[in-house]
């Protein structure tokens, strides 16, 4: 069971790394989650979730939000260790 819990973890850490680079990357843009929200396609409060970590994705999802800023999810993930 631990390995259970590590990847648990691990995956936890990941999404909650990814929401903190978005929030940053959106509030240094002087961004409303709103607007992003939009351009993505997303719900305001579906948008506000991911960048508390709240919610898990997908590596397209993560990627393409990521890339909206200018940033590949492989750059990001690399930071990190994965």
């Amino acid at each position: 069971m631990p390995k259970i819990r590590y990847k648990a973890n691990k995956m936890k850490e990941v999404h909650v790394h990814l929401a903190n680079i978005v929030r940053k990357e959106r509030r240094m843009r002087d961004l409303k989650q709103e607007n992003i929200a939009e351009q993505l396609k997303l719900s305001q409060s579906g948008y506000n979730k991911i960048e508390r970590g709240l919610h898990k994705l997908d590596i397209e999802t993560w990627s393409k939000i990521l890339n909206h800023f200018g940033l590949k999810l492989s750059d990001e993930l690399n930071k990190i260790g994965l």
